[in-house]
């Protein structure tokens, strides 16, 4: 098997570093009103594009999503300039990774 290197921009990302928990933030700051959001909440909900994008998905909502990945792989493919090969979705997905980690 080929050596492959780890993109740099993936190499070159810092660990996840968690916030501090509410109780020590009130201890440092002598507050006791807070409300503690993880780093993907957003205090004002979703925007204006994101409302009309569930808006416009909530139609198909009763339906199976594409288990096969079919069209995103399609999609993905395209965008690499690759061909689309018939691969089970656990195999494509690992193809996914080892290539977007090793991407320059």
């Amino acid at each position: 098997m080929q050596s492959q290197s780890i993109n740099p921009r993936i190499a070159g990302l810092s660990p996840y570093k968690p916030g501090k928990p509410v109780d020590e933030v009130a201890r440092e700051l002598g507050i006791n009103d807070i409300v503690k959001l993880a780093s993907n909440e957003n205090p004002r909900g979703p925007g204006a594009k994101v409302q009309e994008a569930i808006a416009a998905a909530a139609t198909e909502l009763s339906r199976y999503p594409d288990g096969g990945g079919f069209a995103l792989k399609a999609r993905w493919f395209v965008m690499r300039g690759q061909r689309a090969e018939k691969k089970s979705a656990m195999v494509w997905m690992i193809t996914v990774m080892r290539l977007s980690i090793t991407s320059a």
